[in-house]
């Protein structure tokens, strides 16, 4: 191995474990806004788990991206080993198309749950270091899983208007109140900045 290789492998692998060690750090501060331990982002697929449970997504979710990663791989192998088959390809394309669906959902959901806007959301499906970075660090509120309608994993959370108030986080014991016990902060706005329902 010659020397720009070395120091090329080398730039690269301690690039990778930077980004790897922020994206746990972030995903560490996402569960503690969240109520959860932050401990549970160092351990792998357990930490996807914890996360879909606080977006209120599915957790069959991850058995179906599990299922579809190992097709992928094994479907690869196929392609390089035989000839190429127009089918082989389809599927892929499918299974693409699914995993990008969930990817899609699980950043709304994301979104949604810390009420965030849909330019956000878009930021998060587009540029997800930078967005998820600015939702790990920022000064956004957990207001509780809102999730989207999946129209095959249908989720368990029965979702309401407000959860918790946006200017102190205090929890919300009635939804029909229109400003916070704690701080008196108005609680419902215009229609179009309601919390989602």
């Amino acid at each position: 191995m010659s020397k720009s290789e070395l120091i090329f492998s080398f730039s690269f692998a301690a690039i990778t474990i930077i980004i790897t060690m922020i994206s746990v750090l972030a995903l560490w501060k996402i569960f503690k806004k969240a109520n959860q331990p932050g401990w549970f982002s160092l351990i792998p697929f357990y930490n996807a788990f914890v996360l879909f449970e606080i977006i209120g997504m599915s957790p069959w979710w991850l058995l179906v991206l599990f299922v579809i990663y190992f097709f992928q791989y094994f479907l690869l192998f196929l392609i390089h080993t035989f000839f190429f088959v127009p089918y082989l390809f389809l599927t892929f394309i499918f299974s693409m198309i699914i995993i990008w669906y969930i990817i899609i959902c699980a950043c709304i959901n994301l979104c949604r749950s810390f009420h965030k806007d849909d330019a956000f959301t878009i930021g998060l499906i587009f540029f997800p270091y930078i967005f998820f970075l600015t939702l790990a660090f920022g000064k956004d509120i957990y207001i509780g899983p809102s999730p989207i309608n999946d129209f095959i994993f249908k989720s368990k959370n029965k979702t309401t208007i407000i959860k918790y108030c946006l200017g102190c986080g205090k929890k919300v014991p009635d939804n029909s109140m229109k400003f916070c016990t704690n701080c008196g902060n108005p609680l419902l706005k215009e229609k179009n900045q309601e919390f989602y329902s």
